[in-house]
């Protein structure tokens, strides 16, 4: 948590900082922090309070508020996992009907409303905690023919309905309304089809790559690997990388090579702050077990 105010603060004040000494004060408005801007101390107040909103850090604000509960559902899903799904479903559901959310400062409402993304967190603790239970239902789910056609279906129906606005010629081949089906995508308040299109990928990701998989294991996926288990710090870093792309990417020629060595940049760059992070915990362990030994 302190780790999260920390890098709130530095976050706003380095996008301050470069927005008084460069040719760019727009990113003022564009990361969201005129308020830190205007009404500093009040806005960091309301900041700390997680009503504040700079651009990015919505994700960190998500996950703030679902930790505060996790001992909760953690210890629901590891007794009671079936009646904690439920429950999950069952605020999914209301919040969404009741247009429930969390209010944010000046105005508005949370970019990610918690009500509904604590779903896909539950989910995914239950199928990690409690899905081995029930791996031979899933298995026999996932050897029908029906099932299977019907997921791929789904997740083409949905490349093809998301790529319309790019590929014009798609546009003329779909029905008309079909494309509202799936636009707009209502991110912030996790829309039934992007359950289904996680349900969906789960569902064949599951049957094509099975748990001892031996790809798994090699060189070549490790980077993303280490990456997934320093999950935080890679965030972290992801979240001054992207301003600071961001930054490189207006104040110079828009050019595909362009872009393309400032993302290879940043993913290099956060492999590397996940190896360094894991370096640095292995020898703080080695540390700490040679002062007891």
């Amino acid at each position: 948590m302190c780790g999260s105010i920390v890098l709130f603060v530095i976050y706003v004040e380095l996008i301050s900082y470069v927005a008084a000494r460069t040719a760019a004060p727009e990113i003022i408005s564009e990361f969201n922090i005129t308020g830190f801007i205007d009404h500093g101390i009040r806005t960091l107040i309301y900041g700390l309070f997680l009503q504040a909103k700079p651009l990015n850090l919505d994700v960190l604000q998500l996950i703030i508020a679902l930790m505060a509960f996790q001992p909760i559902i953690v210890c629901g899903l590891l007794y009671v996992p079936n009646a904690t799904l439920a429950g999950s479903v069952a605020l999914y559901a209301t919040a969404r009907v009741l247009d429930w959310n969390l209010s944010s400062y000046p105005e508005g409402h949370w970019y990610l409303n918690p009500f509904c993304w604590q779903l896909l967190f539950v989910m995914g603790g239950w199928l990690a905690l409690v899905g081995r239970r029930y791996a031979s239902e899933i298995r026999s789910l996932q050897a029908t023919p029906a099932l299977r056609a019907a997921a791929l279906s789904y997740l083409v129906l949905a490349l093809t309905i998301v790529s319309v606005g790019d590929i014009p010629a798609l546009a003329q081949m779909m029905p008309d309304g079909l494309s509202d089906m799936l636009l707009p995508s209502d991110q912030e308040d996790v829309a039934p089809h992007r359950i289904l299109h996680f349900l969906a990928l789960t569902f064949l990701f599951t049957l094509l790559v099975p748990r001892d998989w031996g790809y798994l294991r090699s060189h070549a996926l490790q980077p993303i690997i280490k990456c997934g288990e320093e999950w935080l710090a890679v965030f972290c870093a992801g979240v001054f990388l992207s301003f600071a792309a961001h930054l490189i990417l207006i104040t110079g020629p828009n050019s595909v090579a362009r872009q393309a060595a400032v993302s290879i940049a940043g993913i290099a760059a956060m492999i590397a702050v996940a190896y360094y992070v894991s370096w640095s915990k292995q020898q703080d362990h080695k540390s700490a077990v040679g002062a007891h030994s």
